[in-house]
């Protein structure tokens, strides 16, 4: 039977095996490509991830979050030998696929040849084409047990990244009077340096390193006199029969469904609206640059007998926090986030406090069905913590010690599978999650997720699903559904109702919200891509911004937005891409805001060894609240999520050039021309003209 599902489904090989999956394929190794089930890119992830967090910082330092991707580019996985976890972590699959596909290879046995996928339910052809440059089924194996820690290094692949990159434009900071107390220590320039060891997701050794705009660089002010931040990791798994992972240096560590801890990047509400579920490794390399948003010590994953395993990790960290000396005592109001430390006061606040966490897990899983485990985490700050005094703060963490606890689970059962997390901390809070994902046909997915945060609940290291981006003070009902109902068209959707029982920041009353979205795609295979998505969202805000006292009036915001995106590919070397956005927003102060914005793109290849990527952009909206966020390509590893607002202009222009042997050279120059003549910036980062210019180069040398 096998053999004729074989024969009837590789009559459409073509459709996998041609030049377009050969230039997929080169453009996944350019950029950091993450596909989520119904082939979402990495991109649109992004840009979910900006406007959810509306924290363009923050979103910018998650490429290195696909980097398990680039691993598997370079050494498939072998899908016959694959498990839930290790397909989960490549976010190609959503959970139902991976149901799907576990059921297919138990039922007839290790696929033949990839073009067998196609006969899985649920694996569609676009599905197929982002998952197949990082699939295979044989060849170099990352699960050979033979293989020593030095075999891997002496095999394995080397990568060094060199990036400089600048701000064309002067600003304040930069030009400092001679009474100034407050200026930037260092140049406008930032550096990145990244050298690495690897043998696919299996083992890794490497260094990295960051000097930010303004901060000093080989000076006294910088405490090694060198860059201003620096990683170090060494990880490998499966040492032995007893030890699966090893970590030294700095890591990631994810449990559960990130209620307890969850140091790792873990996509929320998306367009990838059935992804929902926290998955993947428990422990993982560390190649990022933010600063705070990860471990550093050691971390080890035991195996009991067959089906127990314990995690056990420590970690000490430095961490920067505004720190208040009052009556000879010192505490530190808030962590800082930003990992920016340029001017005097900001040095000040480097180092503020000793962050050390102890942390532990112990799972069960006596089948791929099931999984149950028990997380314990302990939080110590070398100075207290203390938050200003703020509506939004009346249950804030306060001291020096926190711990939490929680139970996760998962099980799957026929088509369906259950999962959540319960979590309590020592400040009196619970909180808990509990989903569910259903596949009710070939062609069709659900998702549902409740959670309830308390407002008591805290947790320093927590990343769950949710509105806000605290794990507490949050109830809410999600629903997200996935439609396949041709070949041609796709349908995703999901809807978002919550609550926050006390106090939150911009709304000093208890406040509910409603989100939702839709997009329907249409697909013509190897040339067109076009799709209309709609999106709105209502939340409550303070009237008043600068009212602070307790009886505020807090009204419903709402938020809607329109796209209108299309992709169509000319021959093999050209891609057109452009796009319409119309937005909205009304309430608040009682006055409404309006928007639209329009880009179109080109991406070009020269032979093998030129690409270059075009955009020329167009926006005008009312105000920031009005904003459109927007995924732009960049240098390797540091794509980026810009918000378009305010009445400007804006283009960027990228190029590659692999002609040389194992070396990539890149050269991007951006600029956004505010035609309204805004002045740019604030305090030290306030700038004279009403443009702003970033260049970059990049050298990047693989053996």
């Amino acid at each position: 039977m096998r053999a004729l599902y074989i024969q009837a489904y590789t009559l459409n090989t073509e459709l996998i095996n041609t030049p377009y999956f050969a230039y997929l394929a080169m453009l996944l190794s350019i950029v950091p490509a993450l596909c989520v089930g119904q082939e979402i890119p990495s991109g649109q992830l992004l840009e979910d991830a900006a406007s959810n967090l509306e924290d363009e910082a923050a979103v910018n330092d998650l490429n290195t979050a696909f980097d398990y991707l680039e691993a598997l580019r370079r050494r498939p996985l072998n899908v016959n030998k694959a498990g839930y976890g290790d397909l989960a972590a490549t976010h190609l699959f959503t959970d139902g696929q991976i149901v799907n596909l576990l059921k297919y290879r138990q039922k007839v046995g290790a696929l033949i040849s990839l073009y067998e996928l196609q006969v899985v339910p649920s694996l569609d052809l676009p599905t197929l084409r982002n998952a197949q440059p990082y699939l295979s089924v044989g060849g170099k194996q990352l699960d050979d047990g033979q293989l020593t820690v030095g075999r891997m290094l002496r095999e394995g692949e080397g990568e060094l990244y060199a990036r400089w990159q600048r701000r064309l434009e002067n600003s304040r900071g930069y030009r400092p009077d001679m009474a100034a107390t407050n200026y930037y220590l260092g140049d406008r320039n930032r550096y990145y340096l990244r050298a690495r060891r690897r043998y696919g997701n299996r083992f890794s050794l490497g260094v990295t390193a960051e000097k930010d705009p303004g901060e000093p660089f080989l000076k006294k002010h910088n405490a090694l006199r060198g860059f201003g931040f620096y990683s170090a990791h060494l990880f490998v798994q499966r040492v032995n029969r007893s030890l699966r992972t090893l970590a030294i240096g700095d890591y990631s560590l994810n449990f559960g469904q990130g209620l307890v801890m969850y140091t790792g990047f873990g996509f929320g509400k998306s367009i990838a609206a059935t992804s929902v579920v926290r998955g993947g490794a428990v422990i993982r390399p560390y190649t990022g640059v933010s600063e705070h948003q990860f471990m550093r010590g050691a971390a080890a994953t035991l195996t009991l007998t067959k089906p127990w395993s314990l995690t056990v990790a420590a970690s000490t960290l430095l961490r920067g926090g505004n720190v208040v000396e009052s009556e000879g005592s010192r505490s530190i109001s808030s962590l800082n986030t930003s990992g920016l430390y340029r001017s005097p006061a900001e040095a000040l606040d480097k180092h503020a406090a000793r962050h050390t966490t102890y942390a532990a897990r112990l799972a069960y899983r006596p089948h791929h069905r099931f999984q149950l485990a028990a997380n314990g985490v302990v939080d110590r700050l070398s100075v207290p913590l203390e938050p200003a005094d703020r509506l939004y703060n009346d249950f804030a963490f306060r001291g020096r010690q926190l711990r939490n606890a929680g139970l996760d689970y998962r099980y799957r059962l026929g088509n369906a599978t259950t999962f959540g997390e319960l979590a309590v901390s020592s400040t009196g809070g619970t909180a808990w999650l509990s989903g569910w994902l259903l596949s009710l046909h070939r062609s069709a997915e659900l998702s549902v997720i409740y959670r309830s945060y308390g407002e008591r609940y805290i947790a320093l290291r927590s990343q769950a699903f949710g509105e806000g981006s605290t794990t507490r003070n949050e109830r809410g009902l999600y629903f997200g559904l996935s439609l396949r109902p041709s070949p041609h068209w796709r349908i995703n959707a999901y809807y978002d109702a919550y609550t926050t029982p006390g106090f939150r920041f911009r709304a000093g009353r208890p406040d509910a919200g409603r989100e939702y979205r839709l997009r329907l795609t249409y697909y013509e295979k190897r040339r067109l891509e076009t799709y209309l998505e709609l999106r709105s969202e209502t939340k409550g805000r303070d009237v008043d911004a600068n009212d602070t006292s307790d009886l505020r009036g807090v009204t419903p915001r709402r938020r809607s937005q329109a796209r209108v995106h299309i992709q169509y590919r000319v021959g093999q070397r050209v891609d057109l891409r452009a796009r319409l956005d119309l937005g909205e927003v009304a309430g608040g102060d009682g006055k409404q805001r309006f928007g639209v914005g329009a880009w179109q793109e080109v991406r070009y290849r020269i032979g093998n060894k030129w690409t270059f990527s075009s955009r020329h952009a167009w926006v005008h909206t009312d105000s920031y609240d009005v904003r459109f966020y927007h995924y732009e390509q960049g240098l390797r590893y540091n794509a980026r999520v810009v918000p378009y607002y305010g009445e400007a202009l804006r283009a960027y222009l990228l190029a590659r050039y692999k002609g040389l042997r194992n070396l990539t050279l890149e050269a991007r120059l951006a600029q956004t021309w505010f035609t309204d003549g805004s002045k740019l910036g604030s305090g030290l980062d306030r700038q004279v003209g009403s443009s702003r210019t970033d260049a970059g180069l990049q050298v990047i040398w693989m053996w």
